[in-house]
């Protein structure tokens, strides 16, 4: 039978992070004295409580789509109210899911512990249409993950066979397709780190990376320090299987496909003029076509000090693409000041570049918190159907969960279901 989540589950996000972070900062600042310490995390606690019974009844959003997001071994939809209910459990951990996209079928891949590995497709109201089981390896399962066919009639997923390299597998949902493997075209000491698919399987954007060893400093004391390592970008097109180079640095990563499949976006960083040595590299999003050539690049630059973070997402109207950051200012030092620094402020959030106009639009801030804390940070991110909500799986005091925001008001819901870790929200397209 399903169940409605409990409604303590669901807290709205200006009132709980002030408490959250009200009670972080004297549980971590008050250690001098236990008893003190423990009594005021009791009445933070204490006031946790009131606010959850404040908080019982649900947000009315009217939600413009049907959002979905998982737990372990549970799949929850988001109903127009905000309130989450399970409506899929096999009692195994999923590892990745994918509604097709017309929303008609969903794709997941689950590990029966012990016993085998599946991919199985299920129709809207989950009942199972095929299964696979799988000869792949439990970490590219849980790496990279499940694709479809431009034609809704196959699946594609990575695997790295023992001492080979590693292989695109084809799984058919009908007679029209064959099961297929197709090869990587790698070099023996490249790796791949992430993949990206494009929207109808028609390319793979695959980055690899190369270790480079350790160096000696020549500044100082001979130190030796780990360089970075090397990211390759390559295009893969899996209909006449070239592969293209795009970009090789050590930091190029949040690659994001467009709705249409056309175009991709990516970070870069770059060197600017400062006069703060550390301050030197900073951020800009290049877009690219499928020929490899570049179509626009917009230099990320809120505060002298922000940092665009992973990941990236299209809006679905491909006219603006929504980027999580951080930010770094100085801040008054307070009870830090006989330390003779400056203390610094992180603050994260959620904002939208037009492509055109190359403005920001800020969709949602986490607020202000000290370098003692950690903010939250993106995981993923997903636009509604119509573009007015955003939804974020987000990392927060190594904490998941899933976070709404109204494009429009900035107004932000954070969804929680009994304190467990939530993983990639995921609108379904209605096109029926």
């Amino acid at each position: 039978m399903v169940q409605s989540a409990s409604s303590f589950d669901l807290l709205h996000h200006s009132r709980y992070s002030q408490i959250k972070m009200f009670s972080d900062f004297w549980a971590n600042h008050l250690n001098t004295n236990g008893i003190v310490r423990n009594f005021v995390i009791l009445c933070v606690l204490l006031i946790l409580a009131l606010v959850d019974i404040e908080a019982q009844e649900p947000i009315e959003l009217q939600l413009p789509g049907q959002l979905y997001f998982y737990y372990n071994s549970q799949i929850y939809y988001v109903q127009e109210d905000s309130t989450p209910i399970p409506i899929f459990n096999k009692q195994s951990p999923i590892l990745s899911y994918s509604w097709s996209s017309d929303g008609s079928k969903i794709a997941i891949v689950r590990n029966e512990i012990g016993v085998r590995q599946l991919a199985e497709v299920y129709n809207a109201d989950f009942e199972l249409l095929h299964q696979f089981e799988l000869d792949i390896d439990f970490e590219d399962l849980h790496q990279f993950p499940v694709a479809w066919s431009s034609d809704n009639d196959a699946l594609l997923l990575i695997s790295t066979p023992e001492n080979d390299l590693p292989q695109i597998v084809v799984l058919p949902l009908d007679t029209t397709v064959e099961e297929a493997t197709i090869d990587f075209p790698l070099a023996d000491s490249e790796e791949i780190s992430k993949v990206y698919w494009s929207p109808d399987a028609r390319y793979l954007l695959y980055q690899t990376s190369i270790p480079q060893g350790i160096v000696i400093a020549t500044a100082g004391p001979e130190t030796e320090i780990p360089q970075p390592e090397t990211y390759d970008l390559y295009l893969f097109d899996l209909e006449t299987q070239m592969t293209t180079f795009i970009t090789s640095s050590s930091y190029w990563n949040c690659v994001a496909w467009s709705p249409q499949g056309n175009l991709f976006a990516g970070v870069s960083d770059y060197i600017r003029e400062t006069e703060t040595p550390w301050l030197l590299r900073a951020n800009q999003l290049q877009i690219y076509d499928v020929n490899a050539s570049i179509v626009s690049i917009i230099n990320i630059e809120f505060e002298p000090t922000s940092a665009l973070l992973c990941p990236l997402a299209w809006s679905n109207d491909a006219e603006q693409i929504a980027i999580s950051y951080g930010t770094l200012s100085e801040g008054d030092p307070g009870e830090y000041s006989n330390m003779g620094a400056d203390i610094l402020t992180y603050q994260s959030g959620i904002s939208a570049i037009d492509l055109a106009s190359k403005e920001y639009h800020v969709v949602g801030v986490s607020g202000a918190l000290s370098l003692q804390f950690i903010a939250y940070q993106a995981v993923s991110i997903e636009w509604s159907p119509d573009d007015t909500w955003i939804a974020v799986g987000a990392l927060y005091n190594a904490f998941r969960d899933v976070r709404l925001f109204s494009y429009d008001t900035g107004e932000e819901v954070v969804i929680t279901v009994d304190g467990q870790p939530l993983f990639d929200p995921a609108w379904r397209a209605q096109n029926e």
